[in-house]
């Protein structure tokens, strides 16, 4: 169960995430096939997915982090993917948009856990 008193990241399903909020969202794979997702060839329900992405968007206080990969392996299969079409609806005004290509490192360092 997510405690806020925790000093930790909080890792869970967009649905877990209903009803709370953090000062910021990452939000991982927006991705065609992934949201919405198709299973088995069938598309699921476009119309509550697209809700429940407004919901995981709207958990964000103050900064959202939307990611998606260019290419991604599922089930021992790579694929190239494109971003999810939900991303198309939200307005350009709202974006800042970033492209970082794989392998391509910034001036970030990653910290140490141990």
């Amino acid at each position: 169960a997510y405690d806020e008193r925790a000093e930790a990241v909080a890792l869970m399903t967009m649905h877990g995430a209903k009803g709370l909020e953090f000062p910021v969202v990452f939000l991982a794979g927006i991705e065609e096939e992934i949201l919405p997702c198709t299973i088995a060839n069938r598309l699921s329900d476009v119309e509550e997915e697209r809700r429940l992405f407004y919901v995981a968007m709207t958990r964000a206080k103050d900064r959202l982090i939307v990611s998606n990969a260019a290419n991604r392996t599922i089930f021992n299969r790579s694929a190239a993917h494109r971003p999810s079409r939900f991303l198309r609806e939200i307005p350009a005004s709202l974006l800042n948009e970033t492209v970082q290509q794989r392998g391509e490192k910034g001036n970030e360092r990653q910290m140490k856990l141990f």
